[in-house]
């Protein structure tokens, strides 16, 4: 998982490139767009009286990739602005994952809402329940199977944001993008949790030797009777 990622802001020196994920320096430059007569410029001055809108073009100095901003707002690519699903992310939930962070900076609700189904559906999975079933049920059920306690507060976490952002709530998420955001970094982390580190500690354990293996399965044996 990326833990130093930066989110790119309009005339940020630096941050994590959405083309090579490397934090890394980046230059700015404007070009000058007058909307009402349909022409562009590199100088605004250059014709006073005349109303431009400003069109940013940010350049990474580590891959040479080139984002757009216009009126402040990034115009592309539109799947930045969040860090990248983990490797290991199961490919539905990546491909929902990817699918809320293509439309966040037109809808932050509506990749509320997706991000939402991603969870829905992971949760479900690892329940072993249909996943159509309700996502407060799968949590429920992962908590009596011993879900940590930070863990079924991120997944609630990313439940509620989701249910406001589907329904009439407390929250208007689309003027609090920063919201939004940081559901996408708590996917990262039950992802993280739930299915990455346990995988990795499976793996190092079957290093061991069999018959410690087997030494611990006869202990484990004797304190159940």
């Amino acid at each position: 998982m990326k833990k130093n990622y930066e989110s790119p802001e309009i005339d940020k020196g630096a941050f994590t490139c959405p083309n090579c994920s490397a934090f890394s320096k980046h230059d700015w430059e404007s070009i000058y767009i007058n909307e009402g007569e349909g022409y562009f410029a590199y100088n605004a001055s250059i014709e006073s009286g005349d109303k431009y809108s400003k069109l940013k073009l940010c350049k990474c100095e580590n891959c040479g990739y080139i984002s757009f901003w216009y009126k402040k707002k990034l115009i592309w690519p539109l799947n930045t602005g969040v860090e990248a699903p983990i490797d290991d992310m199961p490919e539905d939930i990546k491909n929902l994952y990817k699918e809320a962070s293509s439309i966040l900076e037109l809808s932050p609700r509506g990749a509320c809402a997706i991000l939402r189904l991603a969870l829905q559906k992971l949760c479900n999975r690892l329940a072993n329940q249909e996943e159509k079933k309700k996502i407060d049920g799968a949590i429920k059920k992962l908590v009596e199977n011993g879900l940590p306690k930070t863990l079924q507060k991120a997944m609630d976490t990313v439940r509620i944001m989701g249910d406001e952002a589907v329904h009439p709530g407390e929250i208007n998420i689309d003027d609090n993008k920063d919201m939004a955001i940081a559901m996408f970094r708590l996917m990262n982390i039950i992802v993280e949790k739930v299915i990455v580190e346990p995988q990795e500690i499976d793996e190092l354990y079957k290093l061991m030797p069999e018959e410690k293996l087997k030494g611990i399965e006869n202990r484990d044996k004797k304190e159940q009777n």
